[in-house]
């Protein structure tokens, strides 16, 4: 006598039964360590390292801050400082051209000392002073400028 065809199926073999049960635990650990990660890394810097820098430099010259970030004073865009020994109706102002580098790309950014500090890529930058002031016989040569600038992790 043949048997009737069933109408049960029987369930295919778990290939990887052990794997399936870890998927749950393996879900849940991700959920609880990647945030932790995210709120941990700064966007700027690798290690969630800060940065609180004065820095001087020279017209044209580039300071390397840590391993992924620096900073170059690439040009006086005007001096109208009122010069030394000088007596003026306004006290004049310096604007100064400089570049941010991280491992997130090239900020170029304009300085004031008129104005406050400037955010650029994850940093915020201050123009602490710029020297020599202009004479009475004009503005001092691009070599003799000096230019300081607070670099610190943006908040």
């Amino acid at each position: 006598m043949a048997h009737a065809p069933s109408s049960h199926v029987s369930p295919q073999p778990k290939r990887y039964p052990k794997l399936y049960r870890l998927l749950p635990v393996t879900s849940l650990v991700l959920l609880m360590v990647l945030p932790a990660c995210y709120l941990h890394s700064s966007p700027s810097e690798p290690n969630d390292r800060r940065i609180d820098q004065t820095v001087t430099l020279a017209i044209g010259s580039e300071d390397h801050l840590s391993a992924h970030l620096s900073l170059s004073a690439d040009r006086v865009v005007a001096d109208s400082r009122c010069p030394t020994g000088v007596s003026c109706i306004w006290e004049g102002e310096v604007l100064i051209a400089l570049t941010l580098r991280s491992q997130h790309g090239s900020f170029p950014l304009l300085l004031s000392d008129h104005t406050g500090p400037a955010n650029a890529g994850g940093y915020q930058l201050a123009l602490i002073s710029v020297q020599p002031k202009p004479t009475d016989s004009g503005p001092p040569p691009v070599s003799e400028y000096r230019v300081t600038v607070r670099v610190r992790t943006a908040n």
